[in-house]
């Protein structure tokens, strides 16, 4: 995972701990950032204009604003990050009020059914495209997470720290699965609410409209699978490791 550079607008050295406000400009992005991910698949990257930042400043730095300085978003940050940037817009009250009100809410936009359905099928690519950032996240803590697992239970077996020691470093991994189950069950449901907007449609007989939306819903519903299976992954280590 790149780490964006930005300059510092603003320090606050009375907090504890300090914190600065540092711009991310497009010239200091990173690669993966220019590809169009960024830290937190697009949560700096994902848009041409800057981006200001409000960061926790590591301990022993003598900075001062107008410096160049390098953010680092830890893998939990960057899950909580893009859960809050992605994964909560598309856990909410998935379609408005459910697949009545969003189709009467269509209705009353557009009065020809081709732009409907068209509106319809750009929010379920909208979807995707937020599922598919919140992939790129989540499969970077999922690897940082099982690389943790490995790490911790080489230290126990080695006697370099204490069975206490070890539940506590495995905390945030334990946090890291709940925060995933809980996004892929709201996933669930807004993907169960997109079937029943594209079964209304195709009551309606726009079997046309509703084929092209089904299409769509499929690409949403891989993305969640694909998500499942690595967290059903994370979940086996985590389950067979020596930390209780």
């Amino acid at each position: 995972m790149d780490n964006p550079r930005g300059r510092i607008l603003s320090l606050t050295h009375d907090a504890n701990p300090p914190r600065a406000v540092v711009e991310v400009t497009t010239s200091l992005r990173c690669a993966r950032c220019v590809a169009g991910k960024g830290c937190g698949a697009g949560l700096i990257g994902g848009s041409s204009e800057p981006r200001r930042i409000d960061a926790q400043v590591a301990s022993g730095l003598d900075l001062r604003e107008g410096d160049e300085v390098r953010i680092e978003l830890a893998p939990d940050d960057l899950l909580h990050a893009s859960l809050l940037a992605y994964g909560l817009p598309l856990a909410g009250a998935v379609i408005g009020a459910g697949a009545g009100h969003y189709m009467a809410s269509k209705q009353q936009q557009y009065a020809s059914e081709e732009e409907r359905i068209d509106s319809m099928i750009a929010d379920v690519r909208s979807d995707n495209a937020k599922l598919a950032r919140l992939n790129d996240s989540a499969m970077d803590v999922i690897a940082a997470d099982l690389a943790k697992i490995e790490k911790i239970d080489g230290e126990l077996a080695q006697g370099k720290i204490t069975a206490e020691e070890a539940r506590g470093e495995m905390v945030t991994v334990d946090e890291n699965r709940r925060y995933l189950r809980t996004t892929l069950t709201n996933l669930k449901t807004r993907h169960e609410e997109w079937e029943r907007v594209s079964a209304r449609v195709r009551r309606s007989g726009d079997y046309l409209g509703a084929d092209q939306l089904d299409r769509e819903i499929g690409k949403l519903e891989r993305q969640i699978t694909g998500l499942q299976g690595e967290l059903d992954t994370l979940s086996e280590r985590r389950r067979i490791s020596r930390v209780g």
